[in-house]
C-alpha cells in the first residue's frame, strides 16, 4: 500500500483520538478516585505499578502473536472488549484486593494497545509514514480533552461519573476501528532464529537501558503529578488543565520531529530531550503552587513530543521489519512497563520519606544520567546505522 485513502486516514485519526483519552482518565482522575476510596500515597503507588508490570510479559505476548498472525485489528478489537469487561468489574468494588485482580486483566489487554495501533498505523500508512504525526496529534487532542472535561465533570457532578465517561470512552474506541480494513502484510513471518539475532543485540539493549533511566524520570511525573496539584491546593479541574497543557504543547513538536530526526539524528534529539527533561523536573521540585506547574507542564512539547517519534524510529532501525510488533511492544514496555513497576513501588515508598519535591529532584537527575547516555552515544556513533 503506497497511499492511504480518505477513508482509513479519517478512521484511523478517529481511533487515536479516542484511543489517547484513556490514558488521560487514568493519570488525571484515576489517583483521586483511589483516593476517594480511601487508599494511601503508598497503595495508590501499589495499583499503579499493576500495569506496568502486567504489561512486561502482555505486551510483549501480544506483540508477538501480532506478527505471527498478522490479524493486528482482530487483536485490537479483542484487547478493547476485555478492557471494557475489567473496567466495569473494577468499577463494581471497593475492595483493593478485587480491585487489584480487575486491573491485572485491565492491564493485560490495555498494555498493547500503544504498539499495536501504532503497528497497525504504519502499515496502512504505507509509504506515507511521515503522516504519523499528523494521525499521533489526534491523540494528543483527545488526551486534552478528556483531562480537561472529564476533571470539569468529576468536580461537579462526582467521582461516580467516572465509571460511564470510561465505559463509552472504551466502547467508541472500539467502535472507531470496525471501518478500518485489517493488515494483509506480506513480510516474511519472524522465525526464533531471527528473534534470537534481534535480543542479542548489545547496542540495542544499551540504548533500551538509557531509555529505562529516561522513562523513570517521566513515569513519575505521570503517577504523582495529580497528587503533587493537590498538596499544592489544585482542584480535580486544575489537574485536567495541567495535563491538557501538556498534551497540547507536544502537537507541533509532533510533526517537527521527524524531519528533524533525519537531519540530525535521532540520538542528538534524544540527548536534547532528557536535557529538557532535568530542566522540566528541577523546576516542578521548586514549585509551590499548582499554577506554577501547569504553566511547567508546557514543558511536555520539548521532552515527551521530542521523545515518541525519534525512540520509534531510532527503534525501527535495529528491528526487522517482521518484528515490527515486537520491536514496538519491547519500546514501550521498557519506556512503561519496567519503569512504572519501579516507579509505582519506590516512588510511593519514597514519597514519604522525601515528599514530591525530593520526588521531582530525583527525577532531574535520572534525566541528566540518561542525557549523558545519549550524547556519548551519538558522538562517538557507537551504534552503527543510526545517523550521527
Amino acid at each position: 500500500m503506497t497511499i492511504i485513502s480518505k477513508h482509513n486516514m479519517f478512521w484511523l485519526r478517529a481511533f487515536s483520538f479516542m484511543f489517547y483519552m484513556i490514558p488521560a482518565l487514568i493519570v488525571s482522575s484515576f489517583p483521586l478516585y483511589f483516593t476517594e476510596l480511601g487508599f494511601t500515597h503508598a497503595e495508590i503507588g501499589f495499583l499503579f505499578s499493576i500495569g506496568p508490570l502486567t504489561g512486561i510479559a502482555a505486551g510483549s505476548i501480544w506483540g508477538f502473536f501480532s506478527d505471527r498472525l498478522q490479524r493486528v485489528k482482530v487483536l485490537l478489537q479483542i484487547l478493547m472488549i476485555g478492557q471494557l469487561i475489567c473496567m466495569i468489574g473494577m468499577f463494581q468494588t471497593n475492595s483493593i484486593h478485587f480491585i487489584t485482580i480487575w486491573l491485572i486483566g485491565f492491564y493485560f489487554f490495555q498494555s498493547a494497545m500503544i504498539p499495536l495501533s501504532d503497528t497497525m498505523t504504519l502499515f496502512l500508512l504505507g509509504r506515507n509514514r511521515s503522516s504519523y504525526g499528523s494521525i499521533r496529534i489526534m491523540g494528543s487532542f483527545g488526551f486534552a480533552l478528556a483531562a480537561v472535561v472529564v476533571g470539569i465533570w468529576v468536580q461537579v457532578f462526582g467521582l461516580n461519573v467516572l465509571q460511564w465517561i470510561s465505559y463509552g470512552i472504551i466502547g467508541l474506541s472500539l467502535l472507531c476501528l470496525f471501518p478500518l480494513p485489517e493488515q494483509h502484510d506480506h513480510v516474511q513471518r519472524p522465525s526464533w532464529e531471527l528473534v534470537g539475532e534481534t535480543v542479542s543485540n548489545r547496542k540495542l539493549w544499551y540504548f533500551l537501558g538509557l531509555v529505562f533511566i529516561l522513562a523513570v524520570a517521566h513515569r513519575s511525573n505521570d503517577a504523582f503529578l495529580a497528587l503533587y496539584v493537590t498538596e499544592l491546593g489544585g482542584s480535580s479541574s486544575w489537574i485536567g488543565w495541567s495535563w491538557a497543557a501538556a498534551a497540547v504543547s507536544e502537537v507541533p513538536f509532533l510533526l517537527w520531529t521527524s524531519r528533524a530526526s533525519n537531519r540530525v539524528g535521532p540520538l542528538a534529539i534524544l540527548t536534547i530531550c532528557a536535557i529538557m527533561y532535568a530542566i522540566r523536573f528541577v523546576l516542578m521540585s521548586h514549585a509551590t503552587t499548582a499554577d506554577e506547574i501547569f504553566w511547567i507542564q508546557w514543558m511536555h512539547s520539548v521532552t515527551f513530543g521530542l521523545f515518541l517519534v525519534t525512540a520509534i524510529q531510532a527503534m525501527m532501525r535495529w528491528i526487522p521489519d517482521s518484528l515490527r510488533a515486537s520491536g514496538q511492544a519491547l519500546l514501550l514496555t521498557v519506556w512503561i512497563n519496567i519503569s512504572g513497576v519501579f516507579t509505582g513501588n519506590v516512588g510511593g515508598w519514597l514519597e514519604h520519606l522525601i515528599g514530591f519535591h525530593g520526588i521531582y529532584a530525583i527525577a532531574s537527575l535520572f534525566s541528566l544520567i540518561s542525557a549523558i547516555g545519549f550524547g556519548w552515544m551519538h558522538w562517538t556513533g557507537r551504534i552503527r546505522g543510526v545517523k550521527r
